[in-house]
């Protein structure tokens, strides 16, 4: 029985094999050279970012002050955190204010009427 022979792979150029095109060359070489030259500082990101913190926040502020799109994006992102309706759940501790059990209910029942509107 004749063993069957596997076709070789190749990379887009249709002459390099796709393992020798696709395979890793060390450090940044590889894909075309096109990572030969970048050589970002090791820096944290605390260090990476401090300097341009303040001008930041600003232009973030003033994107969602000024865009319904970036304004409806941070609205959406903390309905997916808290819920679109977060209730109160208000219970005093009522022996510790000195007031009666049924005055620390109507009182959260009044908080709690006021945290909704």
């Amino acid at each position: 029985m004749k063993t069957p022979t596997i076709p070789t792979l190749l990379g887009p150029d249709g002459m390099t094999s796709l393992r020798e095109y696709a395979g890793y060359h060390g450090g940044g070489s590889g894909f075309g050279g096109q990572l030969r030259a970048w050589n970002p500082p090791g820096e944290s990101v605390d260090a990476a970012l401090l300097p341009n913190f303040t001008r930041g926040n600003a232009r973030a502020d003033d994107l969602v002050r000024n865009n319904g799109y970036a304004a409806n994006a941070i609205q959406l992102h903390q309905d997916h955190i808290v819920g679109s309706f977060f209730r109160l759940s208000h219970r005093p501790s009522w022996r510790y204010l000195g007031i009666g059990e049924e005055e620390a209910r109507a009182f959260s029942r009044e908080v709690e009427a006021a945290w909704k509107e």
